[in-house]
């Protein structure tokens, strides 16, 4: 096998085309087989420059820094809370429960990520054990909603309690089911 693939291989290194087919056997759509009749070449970038031509000066700069940095949390703050949850969170839990006490998600506001927040900490001081013998994975309670996906439960709860907790469910305290299969 290797040695068939260094035969085919063996053309490339000399500039000499070889033919594209994808799939062993398909021909290109005119009936024939597609081939490439360029040798591909590396063109080296040039650092993107920005025009500014406001004031008549026509000045060029370069970017020096980025349009927009995403703020993210400092290990030691993910770190520092893992280790106070430690004993009282499941092992599986603690990295996805560390970030969300850490950084607010982009596209939710400041009351509902605290809001969040507070019901993730009821739910494992009361559930997460159990939660975690179930198979309930870190996406099943902590992921965002958003793009039509409900999120995890801890987002679902929003200021209820769970009141049962089972393999594939939880109920809330109002008798809203959440289905973790859908999360």
């Amino acid at each position: 096998m290797k040695a068939e693939l260094a035969a085919r291989l063996l053309p490339t290194t000399k500039g000499a085309s070889i033919p594209k087919s994808g799939v062993t056997g398909v021909t290109g759509v005119a009936g024939v087989p597609a081939t490439c009749s360029k040798s591909l070449k590396l063109h080296r970038l040039r650092p993107l420059r920005l025009k500014n031509d406001k004031l008549a000066n026509n000045v060029s700069e370069g970017v020096v820094e980025p349009v927009a940095a995403v703020v993210a949390p400092h290990e030691a703050e993910i770190e520092e809370r893992k280790g106070l949850a430690m004993g009282n969170v499941p092992e599986s839990y603690l990295d996805a429960w560390a970030r969300l006490q850490v950084q607010r998600p982009f596209r939710v506001d400041e009351a509902r990520w605290r809001q969040t927040i507070d019901d993730g900490g009821r739910f494992l001081d009361r559930w997460g054990n159990l939660a975690s013998e179930f198979g309930w994975m870190p996406g099943n309670l902590f992921d965002v909603p958003g793009d039509g996906k409900t999120g995890g439960l801890v987002w679902w709860l929003e200021g209820a309690a769970v009141r049962s907790l089972g393999l594939e469910h939880a109920i809330a305290a109002g008798g809203r089911v959440f289905d973790r299969t859908r999360s």
